[in-house]
């Protein structure tokens, strides 16, 4: 972290920042020192760690971690989030998923919020399409997992899953992270089968094709950037929350459920693509609305 040191080389050489593995094992000192020095190459640079838990009051080696209070990191592994939108799309556990947004958008400074690292899989987890859609490794052999695929029927269902969860995390507050080949329908069970090479020629060019054109309404929306959260319906089927600012405002509309749901509302929700209203959300489909006017004057519901 000195002249000529690990942090200036390679951030000369153009890395806008560093994710540090096992967070809760380095100092305090430690991180704030590479944080300052970091911040003098580049003020806009940025430092993630990895924590598993409530970041806000990790308890570390009987020292409670000052993350977000020394000028230490800037945001985090969103691994809390994770879970939660797994158990919602697979078994639309509602009460998990308020909880947690809940807790991490109270919990957490509204700026350590924004670069929050949403993400769905890592090379220390299964390969999300395997978590949504395959038999559980339990009790299995690495001999056994090695060649263990999922059937025609399961990878159609977790593809459909996938989508809802990567459209729930790329438009909650923080930033989608996106682990090599979930993009491209890479299945795979615990370390070393979710590290395998990524599928060049034989990408599933439905989850692309659905990953670009998220990434492409996030690139045109600057509510993203730093907008305000508010669910706005919560139940086993229906998952439906607001990011907005003094502009404008975008809704976010999780249909897991088996049946059609209506829109009921004094506003328009507009489609990026069409530009047409949306009224009516399909069965096992998610939507990412513009909507018009201030959200504080939208009045929003659904029904069957």
């Amino acid at each position: 972290m000195g002249d000529g040191g690990v942090v200036e080389k390679w951030m000369k050489k153009g890395i806008d920042g560093f994710r540090l593995d096992v967070a809760d094992e380095l100092s305090d000192d430690f991180l704030k020192t590479l944080n300052k020095k970091l911040k003098s190459i580049n003020p806009d640079g940025i430092v993630y760690g990895e924590v598993w838990e409530d970041a806000s009051n990790k308890i570390a080696y009987d020292n409670r971690k000052k993350y977000f209070l020394g000028n230490e990191l800037d945001s985090v592994m969103n691994y809390p989030l994770r879970e939660a939108v797994i158990d919602y799309v697979k078994y639309g556990n509602c009460g998990m998923l308020y909880d947690t947004c809940k807790m991490l958008y109270s919990h957490y400074p509204k700026h350590n919020a924004d670069l929050l690292m949403n993400l769905l899989g890592t090379h220390d987890t299964e390969r999300i399409l395997t978590v949504l859609g395959g038999e559980s490794s339990d009790g299995l052999s690495n001999k056994e997992l090695s060649t263990k695929k999922m059937s025609a029927a399961e990878r159609k269902r977790a593809v459909g899953l996938l989508k809802l969860a990567y459209t729930i995390i790329a438009t909650v507050p923080g930033v989608p992270c996106i682990y090599y080949g979930d993009e491209a329908g890479m299945e795979g069970y615990r370390d070393p089968f979710n590290r395998l090479p990524f599928p060049w020629g034989k990408e599933n060019n439905e989850l692309l094709e659905f990953y670009r054109n998220i990434g492409k309404i996030r690139s045109q929306e600057t509510i993203f950037k730093n907008g305000f959260f508010e669910i706005i319906e919560c139940n086993s089927e229906l998952l439906a929350f607001a990011r907005y600012n003094e502009t404008g405002f975008v809704v976010t509309v999780i249909n897991r459920g088996k049946e059609k749901y209506h829109l009921d509302s004094n506003v328009d929700l507009k489609s990026y693509d069409s530009g047409r209203a949306i009224k009516v959300f399909a069965p096992n489909s998610s939507y990412v609305l513009k909507g018009n006017g201030a959200f504080s004057n939208a009045k929003i519901g659904f029904y069957k």
